[in-house]
């Protein structure tokens, strides 16, 4: 039998588990840890997103500002484009490049629309080849003007889609909204008291008419008392002229005419009114876009005629024609001092008469035509 004294006493087994309690206790401190670092990130997430969304927001609202001052500094150029020289003692080519070179910096463009400005030099003749069918319509131009000049010619007409809209048709090619445009010419132009001719390109401006004249639509063979020119409009809404040389490309034609025909009379036709605007308001432009915006020509336009006007009177054997109170409603056709039953009336372009606020209507047509007629006709006399 072992000795008691030998028998080892075993260890006391210490119990090293942490109680329940205690462990749910850290568990929970690590889920509240865990938790408070998510909201930390959550928060930096979401404030990173206020930023951005703050700084998107600041940047969409400084580009609409930059965008509206743009328009009001256009609208505010455009209401003061005007004519800078006098050009009513212009008698040669020499005293047109003399003007040129007279007009300060940037005078091609129209004030506040240099970004889209394509304005050509306008003493020099350019053509439009690479538009499609306009060579086919010059070529049309030159053959009616063969089978004209065998007979008795009163009257030809030189200018763009106003000009070529008398016959109906754009680029030579039937216009369904210039329909009936052909028989009113006739009516005016085609008879036993006058023969006329029209000699219009849709599109064109001076610099695209004196091409035409230079190349075969202006030959010693076309005699006519009378050349009638109606040029300018595409230069300022297409091309972004300044009225400046909007009116040395016009003056420009007339030198070439007056060359090829010293004897013949030249008649200034006014330009005529248009308009943006859905209403029709000459002093009105319109956005296009939330980056362009169309200013209103017609301030610049009224300039354009008074000069104009200023040469003709200034030159023998050059008449200003201005029939443009025509196409307005009421026949207010400016706002500026213009009273009707002691209220101001303002100027709203017909569109009855003016379809686009732009080219005639047939309607349109018949009216102009029958004062043109009557204009003629005292140059005959």
């Amino acid at each position: 039998m072992p000795s008691p004294l030998n028998h080892e006493i075993a260890p006391l087994a210490l119990d090293t588990t942490e109680p329940a309690s205690s462990r749910r206790r850290e568990k929970k401190k690590q889920r509240s840890l865990s938790h408070f670092i998510q909201r930390v990130q959550i928060w930096i997430m979401y404030n990173k997103r206020n930023q951005l969304l703050t700084v998107f927001i600041l940047f969409i609202i400084s580009q609409s500002i930059h965008r509206q001052y743009q328009i009001l500094s256009t609208q505010k150029h455009a209401k003061n484009a005007r004519v800078l020289l006098d050009y009513s003692n212009i008698s040669s080519l020499q005293d047109l490049k003399d003007a040129y070179e007279e007009l300060p910096g940037a005078h091609l463009c129209f004030p506040g629309m240099k970004k889209y400005c394509k304005c050509d030099y306008p003493l020099k003749a350019k053509d439009r080849q690479g538009r499609r069918h306009w060579l086919k319509a010059s070529h049309m131009n030159k053959e009616r003007i063969v089978d004209m000049s065998k007979h008795k010619i009163d009257v030809v007409f030189y200018g763009d889609s106003i000009t070529e809209g008398w016959l109906g048709t754009s680029y030579g090619f039937h216009n369904g909204r210039k329909e009936g445009s052909l028989k009113i010419f006739k009516k005016y132009f085609d008879n036993e008291k006058r023969v006329g001719i029209a000699m219009g390109i849709s599109g064109d401006t001076s610099v695209n008419l004196l091409w035409r004249m230079q190349n075969g639509e202006l030959p010693d063979t076309l005699q006519s008392p009378i050349f009638w020119m109606l040029i300018g409009t595409n230069d300022l809404g297409n091309t972004w002229c300044s009225p400046d040389a909007v009116v040395l490309g016009i003056l420009r034609n007339v030198l070439e005419i007056r060359k090829r025909h010293p004897g013949s009379a030249i008649v200034l036709n006014a330009l005529l009114p248009r308009s943006f605007a859905k209403n029709g308001d000459p002093y009105k432009g319109k956005k296009v876009s939330s980056k362009k915006y169309l200013p209103e020509l017609y301030s610049a336009i009224l300039d354009i005629n008074r000069s104009l006007k200023e040469y003709a009177e200034n030159h023998d054997n050059v008449e200003y024609f201005d029939a443009n109170h025509l196409f307005f409603q009421n026949g207010v056709e400016n706002d500026i001092g213009i009273e009707h039953s002691g209220k101001k009336k303002k100027a709203v372009i017909n569109q009855e008469l003016m379809y686009d606020f732009l080219h005639p209507s047939p309607k349109g047509y018949d009216l102009l035509g029958h004062d043109i007629a009557e204009k003629v006709n005292a140059l005959l006399k």
